[in-house]
């Protein structure tokens, strides 16, 4: 605005600094899903630590948090805004299984009630294959499955198929 105490510079720097905060904080996001998808999987990562990964996730929450209060300061007021010192490179996930390295035989994990994308990707995480069937209702979208075969707890050998039937 007319009447405003910053130049042109500040104003630019202001919304660079705010597009920055906007994608790592997406990234971040992102992480923090996987960090927690890690904590709940760590049979489909090698060397998972609970611990640590429990920590990663406390400290990127915290990142996060740190962020958005950056963020709001830079937004309110053009000399508050400073780029982030945060790197998403600070919280590493542990690695994927190479589809080597999974066992010949496999306990099918309970995916009932799961996204349909998630529960796809953590059967195939598993070395599982998988079938979907969808399940329509007028007006509903179809989003989580609603049953599965073989059930959860089977035993199977590594790159049998399992089917899910998704429903709203």
């Amino acid at each position: 605005m007319p009447n405003d105490q910053f130049d042109f510079i500040q104003i630019q720097n202001q919304q660079d600094v705010l597009a920055e905060h906007a994608q790592k904080r997406f990234e971040f996001l992102t992480q923090r899903n996987s960090i927690s998808y890690a904590r709940q999987h760590p049979e489909q990562f090698v060397g998972a630590d609970d611990a640590k990964l429990a920590k990663e996730l406390s400290d990127i929450t915290d990142a996060i948090n740190k962020m958005e209060t950056e963020a709001s300061a830079c937004l309110r007021d053009a000399s508050k805004c400073e780029f982030t010192k945060f790197d998403i490179s600070d919280f590493p996930l542990p690695q994927l299984l190479s589809p080597s390295q999974h066992p010949s035989s496999i306990t099918v994990p309970d995916v009932l009630e799961e996204d349909a994308s998630l529960a796809q990707a953590t059967l195939e995480a598993l070395g599982l294959r998988c079938t979907v069937t969808i399940q329509a209702v007028p007006g509903l979208l179809p989003h989580f499955v609603g049953s599965q075969d073989p059930p959860a707890g089977s035993t199977v050998p590594a790159g049998t198929t399992v089917n899910l039937v998704v429903a709203p």
